[in-house]
């Protein structure tokens, strides 16, 4: 079978690319011909995981870094307009470039579902599955009431745009109920799938309990922004440290979204914090090889976010056997169990992390539980081959090709 996925920009080791590449090594190892189409490719990402497959990359007019990271009223005003005029050039460039053949289009994120209603004109017969975990109609609450009042404004016009490319989708795959409702308003069939990780790379034998003779260090990872709440990470730090517990943490936070003068308040908070020389930032995010590393090296991954968000580093810490605390609205918490494979805590709550981290350094059988339950549903619930397949069923291609 044929299968093209469409992601828009290849360029950073992070979470959506890294998807990309380890469903498509999924496809492959199932045996279907893959052909990844983009609009920016950085041979840096992920290598080792997209090395042999056919990307065809069908450049932007502009790179699509500079549609980003405006920070006056006016200019972001400018920058959203550009990036509709872009992404709408891009989209067509691209189904103009897609082979006339493919049995499943696989439309990972964004605007490239859009897609989908455009290629069915070339090729009626195809099945198109949007991939909907970052839809282009999100809004969050902004704190200029301006720039909210626009953004309202746009997130409805996109839902209209959507209501009428959503004619060309067959299936929506999300990772939660939020957004199953969202596919459901669109009159889309939708199932709700967990995103899987690669297990046997990020794995590492059960730890031995943590203690007050060693350094305890705290990890999180997410793009630079103030729904990541990695100032509760930061706090809880400083509240162990004030205790006499020896914590330091490790903040992965890439600034995808340049965002200047929350990093430049994010920056300070760190420098304020009392706890300084504690915590390392990575603005520039880390390659996957230091991923693996910093995973082995930490001892808690804390993942504070205060929206509904998934986050594929918790379940890649969860396989490296680090107990994870997790804020109890996202996404994450919905398919765990509190106490059992993970410890839950309420957003914007830091002591609530500290009193965790503290649970497990002074009850090594807790630890021991949250530890080993979380590897084992990792290893059972997060598997590439059996999503990649689900997919490819509930899609309903192998029906169509009998």
């Amino acid at each position: 079978m044929k299968i093209a996925i469409v992601h828009l920009t290849l360029t950073t080791e992070s979470g959506d690319p890294r998807m990309v590449a380890s469903l498509a090594q999924a496809y492959k190892s199932l045996g279907h011909n893959v052909v990844i189409y983009t609009a920016e490719f950085n041979n840096t990402c992920f290598p080792d995981i997209l090395a042999g497959f056919n990307i065809r990359v069908i450049l932007s007019p502009v790179p699509l870094s500079s549609l980003t990271g405006a920070s006056r009223l006016l200019s972001k005003i400018v920058e959203r307009i550009r990036r509709f005029k872009v992404y709408k050039h891009i989209i067509k460039k691209i189904t103009a470039a897609l082979e006339k053949d493919i049995d499943l289009l696989h439309c990972q994120n964004d605007d490239s579902y859009k897609i989908g209603l455009l290629y069915k004109r070339k090729n009626p017969h195809v099945k198109v599955v949007w991939i909907m975990h970052n839809p282009p109609f999100f809004h969050s609450t902004k704190s200029n009431l301006i720039l909210d009042i626009l953004s309202k404004i746009s997130a409805y016009i996109e839902k209209k745009a959507a209501k009428h490319f959503s004619q060309g989708v067959d299936k929506v795959i999300t990772y939660d109920r939020e957004k199953e409702m969202t596919a459901i308003h669109l009159g889309l069939p939708v199932k709700i799938m967990g995103i899987p990780v690669d297990f046997e790379k990020f794995y590492v034998p059960r730890r031995k309990a943590l203690n007050l003779k060693q350094e305890i260090v705290i990890l999180s990872i997410g793009a630079l922004s103030p729904y990541r709440c990695f100032e509760d990470t930061i706090l809880a730090t400083a509240i162990l440290r004030h205790q006499n517990y020896p914590a330091r943490a490790v903040i992965i936070c890439k600034d995808y979204w340049r965002d200047g003068k929350y990093r430049e308040q994010f920056e300070k908070f760190v420098i304020n914090s009392g706890v300084k020389n504690f915590i390392h930032t990575h603005f520039k995010g880390v390659s996957e090889k230091e991923l693996v590393k910093i995973f082995k090296e930490s001892d808690v991954f804390v993942f504070p976010n205060n929206i509904k968000i998934w986050g594929m580093a918790a379940f890649e810490a969860m396989a490296a056997g680090l107990p994870l605390l997790v804020s109890n609205i996202t996404s994450v918490a919905d398919v765990l169990n509190n106490g059992v494979n993970a410890l839950f805590v309420e957003p914007n709550k830091p002591k609530q992390i500290a009193l965790g981290i503290k649970h497990l350094i002074d009850n090594p059988e807790i630890y021991k539980l949250i530890v080993e339950n979380g590897q084992k549903f990792v290893r059972h619930n997060l598997n590439w081959e059996k999503y990649a397949s689900e997919i490819i069923n509930f899609s309903g291609v192998l029906g169509l090709k009998k």
